[in-house]
């Protein structure tokens, strides 16, 4: 399987979320500084009414194998960069404090 190895944009396509590329959670590999594929998300799928109403995405940093919440300027970049990529495919994302909302 082959993979870019970074989070893209989100995309709501009849009321469904599609993620493109999810990035991963473990990453043996070196950081690549443009691609940052020591970026992550985790996505938190909010069902209402048996169907998915919200995407959750909470900013990660993968750091020597191990995954954690991101921090200070990473969190910042991740956060801004999932809102221009969303935004990009026609799915605007909404941020409140550390995360990102994106309703279906």
């Amino acid at each position: 399987m082959h993979s870019a190895h970074v989070c893209q944009g989100i995309e709501v396509y009849r009321g469904k979320p599609i993620l493109y590329d999810c990035g991963e959670f473990v990453d043996d590999y070196a950081v690549d500084p443009v691609l940052r594929n020591d970026w992550g998300l985790l996505y938190r799928l909010h069902i209402q009414n048996h169907r998915i109403g919200e995407v959750e995405l909470l900013p990660l940093q993968i750091d020597n194998c191990q995954v954690n919440l991101a921090t200070g300027p990473d969190r910042e970049a991740i956060l801004e960069r999932l809102q221009m990529l969303s935004t990009e495919l026609g799915s605007p994302v909404w941020r409140e404090g550390t995360r990102l909302w994106l309703a279906c």
